[in-house]
């Protein structure tokens, strides 16, 4: 009786500290990151800076973008507005939906540029692309 009851006891521990263990493993996205996004052009790696209340900053050669995040466990999401950074000089609306773990972000980049596309629902020509997010 003794021997089951250890057993069990034993079991029930370890079932329980390895319950535990995802909940502390979530950093927040806090902090500095680089997200390398997979554009036609090739990779494209941009040093993101996440701060507290859901604002932060993209580093591009013109400067610095603002962005607007929000997180709920591993769901992540960026929002931010890139004036005059498309190919042609027009602007671009990046929207970023993905997962992340304590160091690491996979998600999609989905890109409202300002060039008409009838066709599209959006009724601008929109482009879906890879993104690869490390933690600095």
């Amino acid at each position: 009786m003794k021997k089951i009851f250890f057993r069990t006891f034993f079991i029930a521990l370890f079932v329980l500290a390895f319950s535990v263990v995802p909940s502390y493993a979530q950093k927040p996205l806090k902090g500095g990151w680089t997200f390398t996004i997979q554009s036609p052009m090739g990779a494209l790696p941009i040093p993101f800076s996440f701060k507290a209340g859901g604002k932060g900053a993209a580093t591009v050669p013109t400067g610095s973008l603002q962005l607007s995040y929000r997180e709920k466990g591993a769901n992540i999401s960026v929002a931010f507005e890139a004036p005059g950074l498309a190919p042609d000089g027009s602007d671009l609306t990046f929207v970023i939906r993905g997962t992340k773990t304590d160091t690491v972000v996979t998600a999609k980049a989905i890109v409202v540029t300002s060039t008409a596309d009838p066709s599209s629902p959006a009724g601008f020509a929109i482009t879906l692309l890879d993104v690869a997010g490390k933690r600095n």
